[in-house]
């Protein structure tokens, strides 16, 4: 059971919805017909995601995690290192058995800063 989403509601719960991740047209659609019910639901999301210009303040462009502690890999890893690029969407995740800030910052500056930025340090 789905409530009904009043018209004048409906662009409002989307863009709260929504922008959380702003995630793709299908992902949305189903997120959003999870929770509410309206006649013209499906082409309406799809129509909202698709005009969806998602921005992000610099301060927040980029998210660093550590995931685990994993079951152990055949060599030797229990945690990985997340790290997204939420304008582009690119995302990498590193393996590694150690998550101390000197071991992070390394993985954070060998695979991602060199990569993107050709080794360059404000």
């Amino acid at each position: 059971m789905r409530p009904y989403l009043p018209e004048e509601c409906r662009h409002e719960v989307f863009n709260a919805l929504h922008s959380i991740s702003h995630p793709g047209v299908r992902t949305t659609r189903k997120f959003i017909t999870e929770i509410f019910f309206w006649p013209s639901m499906q082409v309406d999301v799809g129509n909202w995601a698709k005009q969806c210009l998602a921005t992000f303040p610099p301060t927040e462009r980029f998210d660093v995690d550590i995931v685990g502690p994993l079951p152990t890999s055949p060599q030797g890893h229990r945690y990985l290192v997340t790290m997204i690029d939420r304008t582009t969407r690119w995302p990498e995740a590193i393996p590694t058995d150690d998550t101390s800030a000197e071991s992070v910052a390394k993985i954070i500056y060998e695979n991602w800063i060199t990569r993107f930025m050709g080794g360059y340090l404000p």
